[in-house]
């Protein structure tokens, strides 16, 4: 966690804002340990809860030992956290009035032992970890709320108290019949609201399992200058509690001296214990194909369905759907670089160049790294090597696969329109099962997570600009232009397969070929394709 560093100053106790900050940055500095020639942390110790805030010096050193103060030992849970639009992460503490400060830490409760100790930095804006937490803790929530809404509305239909009111433009061609359907819009229309509403509710479900944290903001007294330091030096105490180490990684983190000696003393203190990366990027990246399969499917639904004498010019359309994806695909080479940047971070990293706002902090990293890594360059090379690698190896093979299913209800709600309207209209079964198998299951399925695949490959391998000048100019639109390249073969991709699954359905054989080959390209695309991008 990083943010503005703080600690006592030579026997002073610091003001209230400034310590809030060490909860943010420094957690880190409760797990030095013994020296390099002892690995194994020092048995815990319980502190006396009566201790006077006043023996500084004392509680530096208990911070090398890792002593728990069961006193102040307090955990939230994490779908807490992101209740009210994550108001807990919004703001960082610093920056709120005494009274709100005051507030905080009544949404924290004791505990024994803690799931999570969430490690951040203040310096990265509240509203992507609230964005990003939401989506990693909650898409079954959304799914499900999806797929309810689906089953609703096709009820409604069946029922007739939703109309149909409109007809595919386009004649639908299945088994070589020209397939006319009437279709509602009320799919689409629930879509956006179904998403959000399935958000909205997750963090005030209950939880099949604890998710119990420490969130600095809310586990550490925020105004109390006695609870306050008690709380920063017993981080030690909340890290050793701590089944896993959630690591938010952002641009910031690893130019944190607290951030990065966190990580490291949580490994030595907790050998067994669990390192989970977390880069805010992957969540944002699927938010962000999310929202451009919405716009399109939105504009391809109009296009398609709605009856308008502005039919005729409905290529007009087509640069409206196109360019918000060129200009996605261009952020999404930019998300990704991130990625890049991470390696280069941890295989560069050098803790002298680390940012820490106050020398007292630095003195005190800088003597816990002695005590527990023998020197600086030892404690260097422990970050350049066994922790980049450990951290590295945590990557998952891009995206995670069950985003792709938020991916999913988007662009299958057009097609479902369509399907539901052919089923109430009586088409007859095998009609249906050639559109179910080419349209459902090969194009709007399989195809589009080898469509997505390929974009975010392609976005990976040049996430970099490849040509560079001195004119920043030239140089910003040659790097646009690579973006532009990347897009078209997205393009290239996405439409050769929706040639073939429209020429898929003339037949029964063809439709369900169709479907079973474009399955076992997306199975060799999630198993085989090796190039990560997270």
């Amino acid at each position: 966690m990083g943010g503005n560093a703080s600690c006592c100053k030579d026997g002073e106790l610091p003001d209230p804002s400034d310590q809030i900050c060490v909860n943010v940055e420094g957690p880190g500095d409760c797990l030095a340990g013994a020296g390099q020639d002892d690995p194994q942390p020092q048995e815990v110790e319980i502190l006396d809860p009566e201790a006077s805030p006043a023996e500084g010096l004392r509680r530096t050193k208990s911070l090398l030992h890792l002593e728990v103060d069961e006193e102040i030992l307090r955990g939230i849970s994490l779908s807490k956290t992101l209740r009210g639009l994550g108001k807990l992460w919004r703001h960082s503490p610093s920056e709120l009035p005494t009274k709100q400060r005051e507030t905080l830490w009544r949404n924290s409760n004791k505990v024994v032992s803690l799931h999570l100790f969430v490690s951040h930095t203040w310096r990265t804006s509240g509203r992507w970890k609230v964005l990003a937490l939401l989506l990693r803790t909650s898409w079954t929530h959304v799914i499900l709320s999806w797929a309810l809404c689906v089953a609703a509305t096709t009820c409604l239909y069946a029922w007739e108290v939703l109309p149909r009111p409109m007809t595919a433009v386009n004649d639908v061609e299945i088994l070589g019949t020209a397939v006319h359907v009437r279709v509602g819009p009320w799919l689409m229309v629930a879509h956006l609201p179904s998403i959000l509403l399935g958000f909205a509710v997750a963090p005030y479900l209950a939880r099949f399992r604890s998710d119990q944290c420490f969130l600095d903001v809310a586990c550490i007294h925020q105004t109390d200058e006695k609870l306050m330091e008690r709380g920063v030096y017993g981080l030690g105490g909340f890290l050793a509690r701590s089944k896993t180490l959630l690591i938010l990684w952002s641009k910031p983190y690893f130019s944190r001296l607290w951030c990065v000696f966190e990580i490291a003393a949580y490994r030595a203190a907790n050998p067994e214990g669990h390192l989970q990366l977390a880069p805010l990027f992957v969540e944002l990246t699927a938010l962000l194909l999310w929202a451009v399969a919405f716009c399109a499917a939105v504009l391809s639904f109009a296009v398609s369905f709605v009856q308008s004498p502005m039919n005729q010019l409905a290529w007009l359309a087509i640069p409206f759907a196109l360019v918000p994806q060129l200009l996605a695909t261009h952020f999404l080479r930019r998300l990704i670089s991130q990625k890049h940047r991470l390696t280069e971070e941890l295989a560069n990293f050098y803790v002298a160049k680390a940012e820490c706002q106050l020398d007292f902090d630095r003195q005190f990293i800088m003597t816990a790294i002695d005590a527990w890594y023998g020197s600086e360059k030892a404690f260097n090379t422990y970050v350049q090597g066994p922790l980049r690698e450990e951290l590295l190896s945590m990557r998952s093979d891009q995206i995670p696969s069950v985003y792709f299913l938020l991916f999913y209800s988007i662009v299958m709600t057009p097609s479902l329109e369509v399907f539901i309207g052919m089923c109430l209209d009586g088409y007859p079964l095998d009609v249906l099962w050639a559109r179910v198998l080419a349209q459902h299951i090969g194009f709007s399925f399989a195809s589009q997570m080898v469509s997505f695949k390929v974009l975010i490959y392609l976005c990976d391998r040049f996430a970099t600009a490849r040509f560079g000048g001195s004119c920043p100019v030239l140089e910003g639109l040659i790097d646009f232009l690579q973006s532009v390249v990347i897009f078209v073969g997205y393009l290239i991709v996405d439409l050769g397969s929706y040639v073939c699954c429209a020429r898929a359905q003339q037949a029964l054989w063809s439709s369900a070929l169709y479907g079973l080959s474009m399955l076992c390209l997306a199975a060799f695309f999630h198993g085989c394709c090796r190039r990560r991008c997270w």
